[in-house]
C-alpha cells in the first residue's frame, strides 16, 4: 500500500507497509532526544514504545482540542464519581471523602492533559494543563456551581475547558517570552 502524502490536510506522512519504519529526519521538542545515527528515535529504543502518529496541529489548535478532550474526561470522571458514591453511600453525595474524589479527578485531568499536549508537541505541556484545569475550576466555582449537575454541562464543560486551555497556552507563551526578554 503506498505511503500517504502530507497534502493540504496537514496530516503527517505515514507508510502502512509492514517492515521497519523508513528513516526520516524528525524534530523532537527535547534536543537531547532525537533521531539516532540509524534514523530511529532514541526515545523509542530506550522505552521500546513508538510514539503514535498524530496529525500536525498548530500549538493553539492542539491546546483547544486537548482542552475539549480533558473537559469531557472531567465530565465522565465526575459522573463515575457520583455513581460510585451512590453505590457506596446510597446517596449521590460522598460527604468528606468526596473532596478526595474531586482532587483525584482534577489530578487526572491535569496529568491526562499534560500527556496529550506532550503528544502534540506543545511546549510547557504540564504548565499549560495545570493552568487550564485551574482556570476551569475557578470559573466553575465562581459562575457555574448552581447549575453544575445540569445535563447541558456535558457540552458546556468541554467547550469551557478548551477555552481555558487556549488561554493557558497563550499566558504560558507570553510569560515565557517575557522571561526570555529579561535575560
Amino acid at each position: 500500500m503506498p505511503a500517504a502524502s502530507a497534502g493540504a490536510t496537514g496530516v503527517r506522512a505515514t507508510d502502512t507497509r509492514p517492515g521497519p519504519a523508513p528513516a526520516a529526519a524528525t524534530s523532537h521538542p527535547d534536543p537531547q532526544v532525537g533521531p539516532g545515527p540509524d534514523g530511529t528515535d532514541a526515545s523509542e529504543e530506550s522505552t521500546g514504545r513508538r510514539m503514535p502518529d498524530l496529525p500536525d496541529l498548530g500549538v493553539a489548535v492542539a491546546a483547544l482540542v486537548v482542552g475539549a478532550v480533558v473537559g469531557l474526561l472531567g465530565v465522565v470522571l465526575t459522573f463515575l464519581g457520583l455513581k460510585g458514591c451512590e453505590l457506596v453511600t446510597g446517596t449521590d453525595s460522598c460527604g468528606g471523602p468526596g473532596l478526595l474524589v474531586l482532587v483525584a479527578i482534577l489530578v487526572a485531568m491535569v496529568l491526562g492533559g499534560a500527556a496529550m499536549l506532550r503528544l502534540f508537541g506543545v511546549p510547557d505541556a504540564g504548565s499549560v494543563s495545570f493552568l487550564g484545569v485551574g482556570m476551569l475550576t475557578v470559573v466553575i466555582l465562581v459562575l457555574l456551581l448552581d447549575v453544575l449537575l445540569s445535563v447541558v454541562m456535558i457540552v458546556v464543560i468541554p467547550v469551557l475547558t478548551a477555552g481555558c486551555f487556549a488561554l493557558a497556552r497563550w499566558v504560558t507563551t507570553q510569560l515565557g517570552e517575557d522571561v526570555m526578554a529579561d535575560r
